[in-house]
């Protein structure tokens, strides 16, 4: 099986690797936050504090928030709905009858979901899979952009660039990606 290229190798670097790199990290922080604030999906709070720590960069204070929502949640698991710590007596016979309780619950205090929104079961690694390759996209589209001046045309380059590379992306895909970095471009220009 031929392994995929990948896009980090692909995308053309914006000045030095280490600023590349950065850049990467806060664009992929930003773009976490701005999901996050419309699903709540957890692993986007994790990724975003990957990217921080990896990049010696302060860790967003929405991420601070979730974890102390999280630990907040952790810590109440300790007692039970009256009060008694669940090392007590009574807290034991509960403990017993909800052991088979725990993961949901553990999940719960974390924030993810048991059950997507069909029903069916869901992987919360699917918010987080693909930022660092969409923002590499729209980087292209923008690298193109100032290299030829139209937007469809950069959005085309694109295409063939990467499908050149061995990736297979539509040219409406792309678009998708492109407009998602505009907008979030857009948030974060200074007034």
């Amino acid at each position: 099986m031929t392994k995929k290229p990948s896009l980090i190798l692909s995308a053309p670097y914006i000045g030095n690797v280490a600023q590349w790199k950065r850049r990467l990290a806060e664009d992929s922080i930003e773009f976490s936050r701005r999901s996050f604030e419309v699903s709540g999906e957890p692993m986007l709070a994790w990724g975003a504090f990957f990217w921080a720590r990896a990049e010696g960069l302060p860790i967003p204070g929405w991420v601070l928030a979730y974890l102390d929502k999280c630990t907040d949640r952790l810590l109440k698991m300790g007692f039970d709905d009256d009060g008694d710590a669940q090392n007590s007596a009574a807290g034991a016979r509960k403990r017993n009858r909800r052991k088979n309780e725990l993961a949901p619950r553990l999940a719960a205090a974390f924030g993810f979901k048991a059950v997507g929104k069909s029903g069916g079961a869901r992987n919360p690694f699917t918010a987080v899979d693909g930022i660092e390759g969409k923002i590499r996209v729209a980087w292209l589209v923008e690298k193109h952009l100032r290299e030829c001046g139209k937007e469809k045309e950069a959005k085309l380059s694109t295409v063939e660039y990467l499908t050149s590379r061995g990736h297979k992306i539509s040219y409406s895909t792309v678009g998708r990606y492109w407009k998602d970095w505009r907008e979030l471009a857009a948030l974060n220009r200074p007034e």
